[in-house]
């Protein structure tokens, strides 16, 4: 499974095809816990950040919540690394190359920037979709 939100072929169009919608990707990540790295399954959900022990698992490990006011920093003491900061809590994540972060980064700002805006309005040429408790904007295929 690639890094990559839902529906899309190239990461850096995110944001000129859906400007200021919410973006979904899953991936491995490593997260810092204390002085180690360790691997874990994110979910990047509209208003939360998710991981996981490992892929499948039913319930998240740990959960970041998003708000307008998060903020995404590049964390220069690991290579590929980058910071999603709300309120005063930090997850503290590193990718496995500078495109996968670059993808991660992007996805997480659109999403702050939707929830800034209130992306409401479902944008031209996609339809929306809850599943669960998450509502989605997908492209109309037809």
């Amino acid at each position: 499974m690639t890094d990559r939100p839902y529906g899309t072929q190239d990461p850096s169009q995110i944001s000129a095809s859906i400007p200021h919608f919410f973006c979904a990707m899953e991936g491995h990540l490593h997260k810092k816990a204390s002085l180690i790295w360790k691997k874990r399954y994110f979910q990047l959900q509209p208003s939360a950040v998710a991981y996981y022990t490992t892929q499948g698992d039913a319930e998240p490990r740990g959960e970041l919540p998003l708000k307008s006011s998060s903020e995404v920093q590049l964390h220069t003491k690991r290579s590929h690394g980058f910071s999603i900061i709300t309120d005063s809590v930090a997850l503290v994540v590193a990718a496995d190359s500078d495109s996968t972060r670059k993808s991660w980064v992007d996805a997480v700002k659109s999403n702050i920037e939707a929830l800034a805006t209130g992306a409401g309005e479902t944008p031209t040429g996609y339809y929306k979709t809850r599943v669960g408790q998450h509502d989605f904007c997908l492209p109309r295929k037809y």
